[in-house]
């Protein structure tokens, strides 16, 4: 199985990719304050980390990775280093062994927005594609591919 999720400031979908059916597991939506001119954008960053936390906490609550192989984490920009990093770093904080044992099957990709539509984009990267080549959620992103043609 492959785990994705997709995201953007605000909004989270993870998802489940299984050889028969795409599920989304969660939604996380949150309202971000803007960043102002005057200030330093404290109540954003308090934001995006009260964010981060939320889908972090809905990760270790939703999936399993005992059975999971590959994890992507697909958005626009940087906000998709930034989760890792983040997640990488409250893990080793919070001692979060599931993160901590599983973080070489987390992959980064790129779309075009949070909303899960955009999962297709991230699945059709080449690079992409290799890395998910040996699951068997390959053949239903293949499926997919010919079914949008």
């Amino acid at each position: 199985e492959v785990a994705a999720i997709v995201m953007q400031a605000g909004l989270a979908n993870l998802v489940l990719i299984t050889p028969h059916m795409t599920t989304v597991r969660s939604k996380i939506q949150m309202q971000i304050p803007r960043k102002t001119r005057q200030g330093s954008g404290d109540r954003h960053d308090k934001g995006l980390e009260r964010f981060f936390d939320a889908v972090l906490e809905s990760i270790v609550r939703n999936f399993n990775f005992d059975v999971i192989k590959v994890v992507v984490i697909a958005s626009p920009g940087f906000v998709k280093e930034d989760f890792l990093a983040f997640m990488l770093a409250k893990a080793q904080k919070n001692d979060l062994k599931v993160i901590l044992d599983n973080k070489d099957k987390f992959v980064l990709a790129h779309s075009s927005s949070g909303h899960k539509h955009a999962l297709k984009e991230a699945l059709a990267d080449p690079h992409l594609a290799e890395k998910l080549a040996d699951t068997a959620a390959s053949a239903e992103v293949k499926a997919l591919d010919e079914f949008f043609k």
